[in-house]
């Protein structure tokens, strides 16, 4: 079976990196095991991820969503103080 490599241009983790997809870095649709491969022989790190089902995405992003905005709070917080 081949499994597609998801087909985001890019993604930012939450330690800040950026990270290119697979597909727009080398313009041509890939499999899973060729996209790991050409990652591996770059020498860079590889990130290795799943897609979240719908439900787990939402969830998600209410949490973050919660989270940034008390970020947001405690930093506007401390320039008024």
């Amino acid at each position: 079976m081949v499994r597609k490599v998801l087909d985001a241009p890019m993604a930012l983790t939450t330690d800040g990196r950026l990270l290119a997809g697979a597909t727009h870095v080398t313009g041509e649709e890939i499999d899973a095991q060729k996209a790991l491969a050409r990652a591996l022989k770059t020498g860079r790190r590889v990130f290795i991820g799943l897609e979240l089902s719908k439900g787990e995405a939402a969830v998600a992003m209410g949490r973050l969503d919660d989270a940034l905005a008390e970020i947001v709070s405690l930093v506007g917080y401390r320039e008024r103080g």
